[in-house]
C-alpha cells in the first residue's frame, strides 16, 4: 500500500479531525476535570491541617475555628467543616456539619468526605473533617457522568461521529469520478477572460476559472474601477511606510512575513491551531504543486519578484512585481 493512497489519506484525515476534536473540547472546558478538582481539594486540606496543629499545640481553638469559617465562606465546594477528637467528640462546627456528614464506612475518605489526621507529640489527637460538594450533577447521570473515561468516551463519539460524517461525505464527493475536471479542460478554461462557473445538478460549484475567480474575490475590479485603484495605491503607500498608521507602527523593525506568522499563531489562532493551521498551508501547497511546477513556481513566482521588490520598493517595481507573480 502506498502512502499516497486514499486509505491512507482518509486514514490521516480522520487522526487530524480527532486531534482537533479534543482540542477544541479542552479549549472548552469539556475534558474531564476530575483529577484536578481533586489535586485542590487535597492541597486545601493540607493547609487547614497545617494551621491546625499549631492552633492545637496552643489549645487555640478560636483562631482554628476562624481558619475553617474562612475555607467554608470563600470557597464554593467546601460545604462544611468540623474538629473531631479521637474519642469521637465534635469540638469544631462550621456550616451544617452534623446533617452533611455522612462518610461511606468502607472508605472513609472520598471526593467529598475527606478525613485529615492531626498529630501532636507523636500522638494522633483527632481529624479535621472537610465536607465537599459534589463533582458535577448528582443522582445516577452524575454517577455515570464523573467517570473520566466515559465521559472521555461520550464527547469524541457524538462530536466525532458528526465530524467524520461531514468529512467522509465531502471526501468521497472528491473521489467521485464524474466530479473530476481534466487538466486540459481547467488549462482551457483558465486562459479566457470571461468568468466561468459550473456547477452540477445539486448546484454545487465543480469548476471556477481564474477570471472568475478573480471576479469573485475583487468585485471593485469591474464594479468601482476608481475605488478599487485608490485602495490598492492606499495599501501599496502603507506598506512602503509612505503613509504612516498608528496600528501599522507595531510592523516597523520587524522581520517580514515570520512576523505575521508568529502573531497569528500566537494571537489570533493560539499554538495548537496555529501550528496546524501553517501545517495544512504548507502542506496543500506542497500537494498542489508538482515538482517541476514548484520549482518554477519559486523562481518566477517568488523569487524574482522578491528581487524587484529589493532593488526598487516604488510604485512601478510594485507593479511590475505583481505582473511577475
Amino acid at each position: 500500500m502506498r502512502w499516497s493512497s486514499p486509505v491512507i489519506r482518509i486514514s490521516l484525515g480522520l487522526v487530524a479531525v480527532t486531534c482537533s476534536l479534543v482540542l477544541t473540547l479542552d479549549m472548552f472546558g469539556l475534558l474531564p476535570a476530575h483529577e484536578s478538582v481533586l489535586r485542590t481539594r487535597i492541597q486545601l486540606c493540607e493547609i487547614l491541617a497545617a494551621q491546625a496543629i499549631p492552633a492545637i499545640e496552643r489549645n487555640d481553638l478560636e483562631s482554628l475555628r476562624a481558619a475553617l469559617g474562612v475555607a467554608v465562606a470563600r470557597s464554593e465546594e467546601v460545604l462544611s467543616t468540623g474538629l473531631r477528637r479521637k474519642d469521637g467528640r465534635l469540638l469544631l462546627i462550621v456550616g451544617d456539619h452534623d446533617e452533611l456528614w455522612e462518610p461511606d464506612p468502607d472508605r472513609r475518605t472520598s471526593s467529598t468526605h475527606v478525613e485529615v489526621p492531626l498529630l501532636r507529640r507523636g500522638q494522633r489527637w483527632g481529624t479535621i473533617e472537610v465536607r465537599f460538594a459534589e463533582i458535577g450533577p448528582g443522582g445516577a447521570f452524575g454517577a455515570f457522568w464523573n467517570r473520566p473515561l466515559l465521559r472521555t468516551l461520550v464527547l469524541i463519539g457524538v462530536s466525532g461521529f458528526v465530524a467524520y460524517l461531514l468529512y467522509l461525505k465531502r471526501t468521497l464527493r472528491h473521489l467521485d469520478p464524474s466530479a473530476v475536471i481534466p487538466a486540459r479542460v481547467q488549462n482551457a478554461l483558465d486562459v479566457m477572460a470571461e468568468g466561468v462557473l459550473l456547477v452540477d445538478e445539486n448546484e454545487r460549484i465543480v469548476l471556477v476559472n481564474t477570471a472568475a475567480a478573480f471576479l469573485i474575490a475583487q468585485p471593485y475590479t469591474v464594479l468601482d474601477w476608481g475605488r478599487f485603484y485608490g485602495d490598492f495605491v492606499e495599501q501599496s503607500e502603507m506598506v512602503r511606510r509612505i503613509r504612516d498608521y498608528p496600528y501599522t507602527r507595531q510592523y516597523v523593525d520587524t522581520t517580514p512575513y515570520l512576523y505575521q506568522v508568529r502573531q497569528l499563531a500566537t494571537w489570533g489562532l493560539g499554538w495548537p491551531v496555529g501550528v496546524l493551521a501553517w501545517s495544512g498551508m504548507v502542506y496543500a501547497a506542497v500537494r498542489g504543486l508538482r515538482p517541476a511546477h514548484g520549482l518554477i513556481y519559486l523562481g518566477v513566482g517568488w523569487a524574482l519578484p522578491m528581487s524587484v521588490l529589493l532593488v526598487s520598493n516604488s510604485f512601478a517595481g510594485l507593479l511590475v512585481a505583481a505582473t511577475i507573480a
